[in-house]
Formats: C-alpha cells, sequence, structure tokens
C-alpha cells in the first residue's frame, strides 16, 4: 500500500513539473466597406472574390480569411461572385 501511495506522489509530481503551454493568440484586423446611399461600390476582397455593394450597405471582412473558411458580415444589400475553393467555404 505504501508503495502505491509513493509511486502516486512520483506520478503526480511529474505531471506538475510539466511546462503549461501558452495559449496562441491571433489578432485578426477587420476590414469595414460602406456605401454611401445612392451609390455603389465594387471591391474586390483578399481571395480576390468580387463583391458589388448597393447603396447604404456595409460589409464586414477580416484582413486575412483563415485557413478553414472564408467569412464575411453584410448589412444591406450585395452581389458575391466568389472564387472556388473547396477546402475554405465562403460563408456570408
Amino acid at each position: 500500500m505504501a508503495c502505491v501511495a509513493i509511486l502516486l506522489g512520483i506520478n503526480s509530481w511529474k505531471v506538475a513539473k510539466q511546462p503549461i503551454p501558452e495559449p496562441q493568440i491571433e489578432i485578426v484586423k477587420e476590414c469595414h466597406l460602406i456605401t454611401a446611399a445612392g451609390s455603389k461600390g465594387r471591391f474586390v476582397l483578399p481571395d480576390s472574390t468580387v463583391v458589388w455593394l448597393n447603396g447604404g450597405s456595409r460589409l464586414v471582412y477580416p484582413e486575412k480569411f483563415s485557413e478553414l473558411n472564408r467569412l464575411v458580415s453584410i448589412e444591406g444589400c450585395g452581389y458575391f461572385d466568389v472564387i472556388p475553393d473547396e477546402e475554405r467555404p465562403f460563408i456570408v
């Protein structure tokens, strides 16, 4: 019984001595495209997707798309000519 207690104590000491990995933090800058009321705008996103925004519309997207997807947010009306990428879906 004493041997089991000593082994458990040694094992927990080894676990406590292992370094804790630092969290990986990535700062993602957002880009905002806004068209004035009564006008239209044509914009090209970082993946070469072309976006036409109607007047009074706003598009928010990251400065650099992630490796998992291409996520954008829109308020108003827009038309997207999306560049195909099977590994990274384009999500509005």
